[in-house]
């Protein structure tokens, strides 16, 4: 129990500093140590996957906890979000159709597994939606929003295969970030990711 404590404290220090590498060694030694553990589960998915591009071990976590968690929004949403990466789209549209009305964060990912099946306008268009809703739930997320869209594109590589132009005017327009966005893993993440690839901060299309 102590050395699970150790290793969620470093994975939450490591995530505070933007370091992402060190982020998922440490979240993947937290699950090994306390597999029922459902913070320790996400943690994992979202520091393999999101914070370093290791879709396909991601995915090995996210199959496992669709089997322990498989009504758990959270948990679905973190799972579908990486299996769409993976090339599983139709199955993370599946899984997450149910969860996502009224919840903009399941939104925004149906929209990231739309782009990934290639139905571009249906993914740009739950990205707006996802983020109306969350400025009526007076909620910052859309400039985070605005950024893993950003990333999301890149990363699918559709810039490169669609018009980019076409894909700016529909993104997310650029929105300031929030004050202490400095002080939130969820967006030193990105931001340390979008540093390695040489992408300017904050991203936009």
């Amino acid at each position: 129990m102590v050395d699970a404590r150790m290793a969620f404290v470093e994975h939450q220090i490591a995530s505070l500093l933007g370091n992402n590498e060190l982020a998922a060694e440490k979240a993947v030694e937290w699950y090994t140590l306390e597999p029922e553990d459902q913070n320790a589960s996400i943690a994992a998915i979202v520091a393999l996957g999101i914070g370093q591009e290791r879709w396909e071990e991601a995915a090995e976590f996210a199959r496992a906890a669709l089997v322990k968690y498989p009504s758990d929004p959270s948990h679905v949403n973190n799972a579908a979000y990486v299996l769409a990466m993976v090339g599983e789209a139709e199955k993370a549209i599946k899984l997450l159709t149910p969860h996502a009305k009224g919840r903009f964060v399941q939104t925004a990912t149906l929209g990231l597994a739309y782009l990934a099946s290639h139905q571009i306008h249906s993914g740009m268009k739950l990205y707006r939606e996802a983020a109306n809703m969350a400025e009526k739930q007076k909620d910052d997320s859309r400039s985070l929003m605005t950024a893993y869209q950003a990333m999301v594109v890149r990363q699918l590589g559709l810039l490169d295969t669609g018009d980019p132009a076409a894909l700016t005017a529909m993104s997310l327009p650029p929105v300031a970030l929030p004050d202490d966005w400095r002080e939130r893993s969820e967006f030193l993440r990105l931001q340390t990711l979008a540093a390695s690839k040489g992408y300017e901060w904050p991203l936009t299309l």
